[in-house]
């Protein structure tokens, strides 16, 4: 059976880096969406969406 070696597992050089790309990343999605969202066409479509399913009567 194959055993890694056990440095393999110790190394965390990397983690603060890659945190705090993930975040960065993290963050310009969550503006490219609000952007996205606020947009008159997408808002119209989602007051549409909402008030149809509020007035839904099945």
């Amino acid at each position: 059976m194959f055993h890694p070696p056990r440095h393999a597992f110790l190394d965390d050089t990397g983690s603060t880096t890659e945190t705090a790309i993930l975040m960065i990343v993290t963050a310009a999605l969550a503006t490219v969406l609000l952007v996205v969202v606020r947009s008159g066409g997408v808002q119209a479509g989602l007051t549409d969406l909402v008030e149809r399913a509020l007035n839904f009567s099945g």
